[in-house]
């Protein structure tokens, strides 16, 4: 479970049991180890994560060993050991596995996956026994989040079996006051361009047509090797500009950083997608987020409009977080306007989800649920009149 990073982390550990001898099966009652790739993302995954964990331990067989892996150990470490004492890791040392399994191959050594195979969410049989053996009143709850997750993870896979990802680095430079995600990833660790293109290469001699460029911070990639990334996209260009892009996880203070070059690239290379991570209209909130830009929003919304002026095919996409502390109905009208201003394509509301040791967590004037799920709707009408695609999954 989780965004495509660590679902790629999940496919380099399967090759990675592989390369040492380990057999893969499906059947969790009958496995010797079974590794959890978690989620905390937001509440609802953080709790998916958890249930997931336990039905593990009740399904396993004696004897053998649960070992929790992704962000949750990071980002929430207290409610995993409040359920769970066994081993766990985060992705920033995920070398753990090493020591673990005394690995002769070590996951250094282990090559990063290009393609993941969506968790399948369980039967409904299954889910229904769960439900009726552990809270009855929650039964229609559980049964509509089901049916809207078979028919998104339906989608995505889909639309994932066509694309060929590339993860082009680990962790990021932001010290964002609301994120858990950075105690799990770490600093900024970018792959080296040659590897990059290598696996470009084979994406391309493999047939595919589409491309992923992912992480957890796409646009700060080179800055720790004397690189950058317009650097990497024109060097990825020089293999072929026949293909299409698509960028994810791209923070809006390096879309305002490198604008000129990034129109430049756009005209000659076919990037079709651009997610770009905004999370307010309100100069007041970005500050108290820590995500200060250089001409604050009016910066951010000039430059997507500069874009998508020079480049009207270009899809531009972006995250919002909604009910951030202190954010008041004029800080909310202002995110709404910002966005419109923008032409943006399609956004996705967050509702706030307070993380602990995370400063946002401990804020002043935090909103309760009414309040942010009220603050949504009403921004979710407003931006749908104006042709806006709204994902809320809340």
């Amino acid at each position: 479970m989780g965004c495509a990073s660590r679902q790629l982390d999940g496919e380099r550990y399967k090759k990675f049991f592989i390369t040492n001898g380990h057999k893969i099966i499906d059947q969790p009652d009958e496995a010797d180890y079974i590794l959890v790739n978690t989620c905390a993302f937001r509440k609802q995954e953080e709790n998916r994560s958890i249930d997931k964990i336990k039905e593990f331990h009740r399904r396993k067989k004696e004897g053998a060993q649960i070992i929790v892996c992704g962000c949750l150990p990071g980002i929430n470490k207290q409610r995993l050991i409040e359920i769970f004492d066994g081993e766990h890791f985060t992705p920033q040392n995920s070398n753990k596995l090493d020591d673990l399994f005394s690995a002769k191959i070590r996951l250094d050594s282990i090559a990063d996956s290009n393609k993941f195979e969506l968790t399948r969410v369980k039967s409904a049989l299954d889910l229904l026994k769960t439900v009726w053996a552990t809270n009855k009143s929650e039964l229609l709850k559980k049964i509509t989040n089901y049916i809207k997750a078979k028919v998104t993870m339906k989608q995505r896979e889909l639309n994932s079996r066509e694309k060929f990802f590339i993860r082009i680095s680990n962790g990021c430079l932001g010290n964002c006051s609301y994120c858990g995600i950075k105690l799990a990833i770490g600093k900024l660790k970018s792959k080296p361009i040659e590897l990059i293109t290598r696996e470009f290469l084979d994406g391309i001699n493999h047939g595919y047509k589409k491309f992923v460029l992912t992480s957890d911070d796409s646009g700060a990639y080179g800055l720790d090797i004397g690189l950058n990334f317009p650097e990497l996209l024109k060097k990825l260009a020089q293999i072929s500009n026949d293909v299409e892009l698509e960028i994810e996880e791209l923070n809006a203070r390096w879309l305002v950083q490198y604008q000129d070059e990034l129109i430049n690239i756009l005209k000659k290379q076919k990037i079709t997608n651009f997610w770009v991570a905004i999370q307010s209209g309100s100069d007041k909130i970005l500050m108290m987020m820590n995500r200060p830009g250089k001409g604050g929003i009016n910066s951010i919304v000039n430059c997507i409009k500069n874009i998508k002026q020079n480049i009207p095919k270009l899809q531009i996409k972006a995250q919002y977080i909604v009910g951030f502390p202190g954010e008041t109905e004029e800080d909310a009208s202002a995110t709404t306007k910002s966005i419109i201003d923008s032409n943006l394509d399609a956004v996705n509301l967050f509702k706030f989800d307070p993380k602990p040791s995370t400063e946002a967590a401990y804020l002043p004037d935090q909103l309760t649920e009414k309040q942010k799920n009220k603050r949504i709707k009403i921004m979710k009408k407003s931006l749908k009149k104006h042709g806006v695609e709204v994902f809320t999954n809340n």
